[in-house]
Parts: structure tokens; C-alpha cells; sequence
């Protein structure tokens, strides 16, 4: 074996080797710990289907104009027709509650892949001209929309439902 302050021979070198005495054996490198197993994640695909195939009912929605436009206005009177003048306050929680119910009515027609967007705008009425606008990307072909007006003596609203064909 070697001694302190002796060079390093071969023939010492061969000899450790021989005994089984190796320089890493003073370092221990301990390996990394086992990571536990986690089953990959199935990966579902879209179906992309960007339009209606040709025998699939088309929905009510579109089919019944006068009678959808009916309910929304079933629904704006029976929210707005008990009040007698404009309250910021109430009228805001009306419209939310226009919103919610009209977007629930238009649920209930079971139209598959058609997502609705509903927007409700309730003011006072002081003879002042009011006109509500909106854009987007439209497919003329698979998506609608209905606007209905409702006027009192000192309120006025606009509630428009967009039915929009999910591809």
C-alpha cells in the first residue's frame, strides 16, 4: 500500500486494483431517489367540426323567431313591470336576473354544440335616443341572434341573445 509523502507507482496501482481498493470508494455518490410512476394523462382530441352535417336537425332556435322574441318579452315584464321609476340599484340586479333567465329559457331547447351570450341593457326613459351596437365574427349559416325592446314610461331595455354554433 501506499505510504504518506511516496509516489505512486504502477506496479502499486496494479497491485490495488488486484486487492480491490479503488480512489472513488472515498467519495460515495449516493444515486438520485426513484421517482414514483405516474400513468400519462390520456389526451383527447376536438372534434373540429365546423359545420352542421346535413341531416342534423337544425335548431329551434332559428325555427320559432316570434316565439322565442315572445318569452324574452314574457320574461322583461314580469322583471321590469312592477317598477314605477328608475333605480340604478334595482335595475342593475334586474338585469342580471333578465340575463340569467333568458340564457336558461334558450337552454331548454337542447340545441347541441350552441352556446349562448345573452346582453341586457336597462335605462331611464327621457325621450333621449338610445341605439345598443355590437360586433363579432358571424357565420350566417350556423348562428343567430334576437333583440327585443321593451319600453315603460320611465324605463326602457334592449335584451339581445347571440345563439353561436361551437365548432
Amino acid at each position: 500500500m501506499r505510504k504518506h509523502g511516496m509516489k505512486y507507482n504502477l506496479s502499486e496501482r496494479s497491485r490495488d486494483r488486484d486487492v480491490g481498493i479503488r480512489v472513488c470508494d472515498v467519495m460515495q455518490v449516493q444515486p438520485p431517489p426513484p421517482e414514483k410512476y405516474e400513468k400519462p394523462k390520456k389526451e383527447y382530441q376536438n372534434t373540429f367540426k365546423l359545420k352542421k352535417e346535413k341531416n342534423q336537425f337544425s335548431c329551434p332556435f332559428s325555427i320559432h323567431k316570434t316565439k322565442v322574441e315572445n318569452w324574452i318579452l314574457d320574461i322583461i315584464k314580469a322583471n321590469l313591470g312592477e317598477l314605477a321609476e328608475y333605480k340604478a340599484e334595482v335595475c342593475d340586479k334586474a338585469a342580471c336576473a333578465i340575463s340569467d333567465q333568458v340564457k336558461q329559457k334558450a337552454k331548454e331547447l337542447k340545441c347541441e354544440r350552441t352556446r349562448y351570450v345573452v346582453f341586457c341593457v336597462i335605462g331611464q326613459n327621457k325621450r333621449q335616443a338610445v341605439r345598443c351596437a355590437g360586433r363579432a365574427i358571424w357565420d350566417e349559416e350556423t348562428d343567430t341572434s334576437f333583440t327585443v325592446h321593451y319600453m315603460h314610461k320611465n324605463i326602457f331595455a334592449y335584451c339581445t341573445i347571440y345563439a353561436v354554433y361551437l365548432e
